[in-house]
């Protein structure tokens, strides 16, 4: 019952961990911020509906993003049992299970023997395995046409941009740059606009900024647009990822 063990850490702000790797597997998921990783001179962002999976002997770097503590939980998984999940790092989708599992896994863990807590985690590790992956969540390109693209839609000021806008500012046409996002990203334009909108608003409610100004920097008229695309994102309303912080 040694192959899989579950725990809660903390960064502290700007924290950095050096370069380092392990002999186990590690997933790894942010409570209440967006994870950041340095692996193989690539840069894994996570935020609290997706965790990062690292496989044994992968050389990483985890970096604080925030000026306060960050919570997260790493799932540490034997390399018997790692042999069943990627070879390579990989984003994967927390699904309601996982995150139900896992809490009640951290809230019992003093009053369940170590065969109920062995049963729980082996429940963890096959939803975990069978869960829907991806090779980054905001997935970014060396290709030097569509790198100048994601830079540009990056900036807080693009967001609000639409499609029509984007393409003239870059002289090509809309068929070219939905084919360039789906080719390289296998993703849409518009959602991986999505997904770097959602960190944009987790970095800025991480800062305690509004909800109304962080609104209006993503183009919402209304925050209650707002508020329901976060929800379809997260599982959660702003306000409730800015109280699940401060109950930490």
């Amino acid at each position: 019952m040694s192959h899989l063990h579950l725990d809660a850490y903390q960064y502290q702000a700007k924290e950095e961990v050096y370069p380092h790797s392990n002999l186990w597997g590690d997933f790894n998921f942010s409570l209440d911020g967006i994870l950041e990783f340095n692996i193989d001179q690539q840069v894994y962002l996570s935020p609290p509906t997706f965790g990062l999976w690292i496989p044994p002997h992968t050389p990483h770097q985890a970096i604080s993003r925030y000026d306060q503590e960050t919570r997260f939980i790493c799932f540490r998984i034997s390399p018997t049992l790692s042999r069943h999940l990627a070879a390579t790092p990989s984003v994967i989708q927390i699904s309601p299970l996982i995150s139900f599992i896992t809490q009640h896994l951290l809230d019992q863990r003093t009053q369940q023997t170590p065969l109920q807590q062995w049963h729980k985690l082996l429940v963890l590790f096959d939803e975990l395995s069978t869960a829907p992956s991806h090779e980054h969540y905001l997935p970014l390109s060396n290709d030097i046409a569509l790198k100048k693209i994601t830079d540009f839609l990056l900036q807080p000021q693009h967001h609000a941009l639409k499609l029509h806008s984007i393409c003239t500012h870059f002289a090509m046409s809309e068929r070219h740059l939905l084919r360039l996002f789906q080719q390289h990203f296998a993703m849409s334009i518009s959602e991986w606009r999505n997904r770097a909108k959602l960190i944009y608003a987790i970095d800025q409610l991480k800062l305690n900024v509004s909800i109304k100004k962080i609104a209006l920097d993503l183009n919402y008229h209304h925050p209650s647009a707002f508020i329901e695309f976060f929800k379809r994102y997260t599982n959660m309303t702003p306000e409730q990822f800015r109280l699940h912080q401060l109950s930490a």
